[in-house]
């Protein structure tokens, strides 16, 4: 089992978004949901900011599906 290091931790009201490290593989991205769901785009990123800016993308979508709703 790989280790993977943590190498950012970002808040947003009600979200978070991790970046981590495994020096065999690469970076990866994680959001945690204001419903506490744990999720994962399943892609290896180059470098740390690759991998924060995917994640800070789909917060900013979800954020913004939220303030306009479907009606």
């Amino acid at each position: 089992m790989d280790i993977i290091q943590l190498t950012q931790l970002l808040a947003f009201p009600g979200w978070l978004v991790a970046t981590g490290y495994a020096p065999e593989l690469g970076y990866f991205c994680w959001v945690i949901t204001p419903e506490f769901l744990v999720l994962d785009d399943g892609e290896v990123y180059r470098d740390d900011q690759s991998a924060l800016a995917v994640g800070c993308e789909l917060v900013r979508q979800s954020l913004a599906e939220d303030c306009f709703p479907v009606q």
